[in-house]
């Protein structure tokens, strides 16, 4: 759709998508254009649950929470039971950790610097389903406070879009930093993420690739596309 179209528009059209039995799940590109962005809960409320690659709606997000809260699990079932419909970045969080046999042990002191509904929300919901002691920051929370709390921090996830935010002398030795915001820097031409890796080989082997900035060269001058998430 033109990046004009009206809200009324772009609710017909999610409509019209979701009566037709060969389109199994639609995700709505962000961000969206200003006049759009007012209308955000109602353009992802339009989506019908089952179809909602994103998991933004209100159904969707009410699993996840029920997940978090100890509702909804099977045994030693590690994601919601319905978990198709989960914030696709998220869901790659746990599972890289997963991959990589990083194990979130009950009680582990995790930061999540993000309050995004598409990722730093949904992931401590998600870390909080593994029983991890989550705290939740943002871009409100003063740097100074934000570094005592990353100090403490046996898993930091940044998810905030705020380029190098997180300075190596920020973590513990050998804590687990999740570097998954990215922001486009103009005066670099480059993709960065929260993370400031400059130095932190020094304190933690145990950091992940941020998304986007790691797939062409180090600091990301190749391939890449604009995908910070403020929260």
């Amino acid at each position: 759709m033109p990046g004009t179209a009206s809200f009324e528009d772009v609710r017909g059209e999610i409509d019209r998508l979701a009566r037709l039995w060969n389109v199994h799940g639609i995700m709505v590109e962000q961000p969206l254009p200003e006049h759009l962005k007012p209308f955000r809960l109602d353009i992802w409320r339009t989506i019908r649950p089952h179809k909602d690659v994103d998991g933004m709606h209100s159904a969707n997000a009410g699993r996840l929470a029920d997940f978090a809260s100890g509702l909804g699990r099977l045994g030693e079932h590690r994601f919601p039971l319905e978990y198709n419909n989960l914030p696709t970045t998220a869901l790659g969080a746990m599972q890289y950790l997963d991959m990589c046999k990083i194990a979130i042990k009950p009680g582990a002191r995790v930061l999540v610097i993000g309050r995004s509904k598409l990722v730093g929300l949904p992931l401590a919901l998600l870390l909080l389903g593994r029983d991890a002691t989550v705290t939740i920051a943002h871009s409100k929370t003063p740097t100074e406070d934000l570094k005592a709390m990353c100090k403490e921090a046996d898993v930091v996830v940044g998810a905030v879009g705020r380029p190098r935010l997180i300075e190596p002398d920020w973590i513990k030795k050998d804590a687990v930093v999740l570097n998954v915001g990215t922001t486009f820097v103009p005066e670099e031409k480059a993709m960065v993420g929260d993370v400031d890796k400059r130095g932190m080989g020094q304190v933690t082997d145990l950091l992940t690739p941020s998304p986007y900035v790691d797939a062409g060269t180090e600091d990301g001058r190749e391939g890449g596309r604009e995908g910070g998430r403020e929260g």
